[in-house]
């Protein structure tokens, strides 16, 4: 399956040429199609350094990296010359790369270049550079240490560039010689991660639940615990939503920002936000994995409710974090405590002295709560006050929830079907609330990894 994306002007379109998705999508082979397809991965033999090519034959009819360079750009910029690129390129700087998967290589790197943009230069990276972009690289893809280790970054320089815009790199290797040359490795992992991606973004746009569902199922980390079938079919309904309402880039719109053996970053510039009043924009990332799978990296949402700020005693709100609170009110809601431990002293310009002290109050497993207080405490100890910055939930002993429906010792599924995303932002959720921005993190037990052992919310920095 390959994306020709042609050229017109300043603009371009995405077509399908030949491909099978609609009939992968409809018969739902989708699991068995990448597992054909996706599981050409690099032993760590063949990753080796050692294991690389010399590029053999007349130095003087090789291309050198600058010729090189700007032949695999000229092509980027307009499809329509790969053949002619591919053909100008010395078999031996091919490195067995056949024409089908350099087009559809090129085809995929096209997507750098959105709208009217276009490269207007390059710029090789000195060592320091290059060595750091490698190295985040290597550190997700450790498997392809010696294609990564041979590989030279090229920073491209867009019309459109911007500060906010994160380097876009073409990469090609070279030998011990320095001869540039483009490796059928990396070639072909660089693909199957993108051809991951382009079965997801596809589905998706297509609205097709199950193919979603099967793909989410298929890209879970081997280290992770699977996905129950209602929360893959949630999950799938959800973010088939979320494209259809908020996301307003079209999938041919998306633009490249990465693409390696490691991974593929895209980004889409149109996404209507929270409120729905203006747009922002997002990335999704593909992760490689062990085990020939490509990792969904897709946070369509990790935002905490407003609701789950509030602690319930049963069915009865009784506090919020940011609330000002006493040592008797506490002791009316929860009894006397386990403990109550002087912390660290803060600056604050709110008190009179200039500063406030942190308070953690601590209670017994059969309540199961600890509290972080900024305020003051009596030289006794036997009271304080201040304001509520941290709430922890510790055992699933007591009768306490955050918004009435989060406790220590629910499931993680359970979780899910609240957030589902949340994995996707390792359980950690956040939101602003009166100006202040606070953060939901979920703990779970060492012993049984489905099972959330504890909860903390408290305030985070801005």
């Amino acid at each position: 399956m390959k994306a020709m994306r042609k050229k017109e002007g300043t603009g371009f379109y995405l077509s399908v040429r030949g491909s099978i998705l609609p009939t992968l999508l409809a018969t739902g082979l989708v699991l068995a199609f990448l597992l054909s397809s996706c599981t050409t991965g690099l032993s760590a033999e063949r990753g080796k350094a050692s294991e690389l090519p010399t590029v053999a034959g007349n130095q003087s009819d090789f291309l050198d990296k600058q010729q090189f360079v700007r032949t695999l750009i000229t092509c980027i910029s307009d499809t329509t010359q790969t053949e002619n690129v591919y053909r100008s390129i010395p078999a031996a700087q091919r490195n067995g790369v056949t024409y089908p998967e350099f087009a559809a290589y090129i085809d995929a790197l096209s997507r750098f270049i959105t709208g009217g943009s276009s490269i207007q230069s390059y710029r090789f990276l000195s060592n320091t550079e290059k060595d750091s972009v490698l190295s985040a690289i290597s550190d997700k893809a450790p498997d392809y240490a010696g294609i990564i280790e041979a590989s030279v970054p090229v920073e491209l320089i867009f019309q459109d560039q911007s500060d906010s815009l994160s380097p876009i790199y073409l990469f090609y290797q070279q030998d011990a010689n320095q001869t540039p040359f483009l490796s059928s490795d990396w070639v072909q992992e660089s693909m199957r991660v993108f051809s991951a991606a382009d079965l997801y973004f596809s589905a998706l746009e297509s609205k097709n639940e199950n193919a979603v569902s099967t793909l989410l199922s298929d890209s879970a980390s081997v280290e992770q615990e699977s996905f129950s079938d209602t929360v893959l079919r949630y999950k799938a309904n959800q973010l088939i939503q979320y494209y259809n309402v908020r996301v307003q880039t079209p999938y041919s719109g998306y633009r490249l920002l990465a693409l390696s053996p490691a991974s593929a970053t895209f980004l889409q510039s149109e996404v209507l936000d929270d409120s729905s009043s203006g747009y922002e924009s997002r990335v999704v990332n593909f992760l490689a994995d062990t085990g020939g799978k490509v990792l969904i990296r897709d946070n369509a949402g990790s935002v905490l409710s407003s609701r789950d700020l509030n602690l319930y005693v049963g069915d009865n709100k009784s506090l919020r974090i940011g609330d000002y609170a006493n040592s008797s009110q506490f002791t009316e809601l929860f009894g006397q405590p386990m403990a109550v431990i002087p912390g660290q002293t803060v600056a604050s310009s709110s008190s009179k002295t200039g500063y406030e002290q942190q308070i953690v109050v601590s209670y017994a497993d059969a309540v199961g709560l600890s509290a972080t207080i900024q305020g003051s405490m009596s030289s006794d100890g036997s009271s304080w006050e201040g304001k509520i910055i941290r709430i922890r939930l510790r055992t699933d002993q007591g009768d306490l929830r955050l918004g009435a429906r989060l406790y220590a010792g629910m499931k993680k599924d359970d979780v899910l079907m609240l957030y589902p995303f949340a994995d996707t932002s390792d359980y950690v959720l956040s939101s602003f609330a009166d100006d202040t921005k606070y953060s939901l993190t979920f703990q779970f037990a060492a012993s049984d990894p489905g099972k959330i052992s504890g909860i903390v919310l408290e305030e985070a920095a801005s």
